[in-house]
């Protein structure tokens, strides 16, 4: 296991103009991602919709990829689905 690798501090972090958008539980709570009140439904709809493309564009692309033990970089990577999928192809052998 690698340690955690702190990019930006805390105070850097809230700073970002974005910052109070992904930060704020009321405003996370209307998104079609937020599970903890029990509608995993209303998030696999969303990921079925919006995100399921670009997973299965990212999964052939790797597959056809001539090479094995592939690092893969999921930027943006949101709450993570994606990476977790593309972790468990053959050909990849780490996601950052």
């Amino acid at each position: 296991m690698r340690d955690i690798v702190s990019w930006i501090t805390e105070k850097e972090l809230e700073n970002i103009y974005t910052s109070e958008y992904w930060n704020d539980i009321k405003e996370e709570k209307k998104k079609e991602w937020w599970i903890e009140d029990g509608n995993y439904k209303r998030c696999l709809n969303f990921l079925n919709q919006s995100l399921m493309t670009e997973y299965k564009s990212s999964e052939t692309f790797i597959n056809n990829y001539n090479g094995d033990n592939i690092k893969v970089a999921d930027l943006a990577a949101g709450i993570g689905w994606t990476s977790v999928l593309i972790s468990k192809l053959k050909k990849v052998k780490e996601v950052l």
